[in-house]
C-alpha cells in the first residue's frame, strides 16, 4: 500500500543517515572499554547493555534521572551527547534496517 511504501522510504532514509555513525558497541570499543567495565560503572546488568548494543531495547528510566545517566555515559565512553544518541539510534537501526 501507499502507506507501507512511504514508511519503507522513510525508514531507508533514516538508515542511510545513521550508517556513518558508530554503533553503541563500536563507541564502547573505541573508548577501550569491556562490557563488564561499563556495567560496573553504570550499575546496570550485563543483559541490559547487551540489549542496548544489539538494538533490542533502549534506555528506560525516569526523565529526571536520564540527564545524569547520559552525562555519566558520555564521560565513560569519551564522546559527545550527539555521538551517544546517534550510537543508540544506529544500534537500533542496524537491527531493524530495511531489507
Amino acid at each position: 500500500s501507499r502507506f507501507h511504501r512511504r514508511k519503507n522510504l522513510i525508514h531507508s532514509f533514516y538508515w542511510l543517515n545513521l550508517s556513518s555513525s558508530l554503533s553503541l558497541k563500536k563507541l564502547r570499543e573505541r573508548a577501550g572499554l569491556r562490557q563488564s567495565d561499563v556495567c560496573r560503572e553504570l550499575d546496570i546488568a550485563d543483559s541490559t547493555l547487551r540489549n542496548w548494543e544489539r538494538g533490542r531495547k533502549t534506555i528506560m528510566m525516569p526523565l529526571w534521572e536520564l540527564e545524569d545517566f547520559l552525562a555519566k555515559m558520555q564521560k565513560l565512553y569519551k564522546c559527545s551527547r550527539s555521538e551517544l544518541i546517534a550510537a543508540f539510534a544506529t544500534s537500533f537501526a542496524e537491527r531493524n534496517k530495511p531489507e
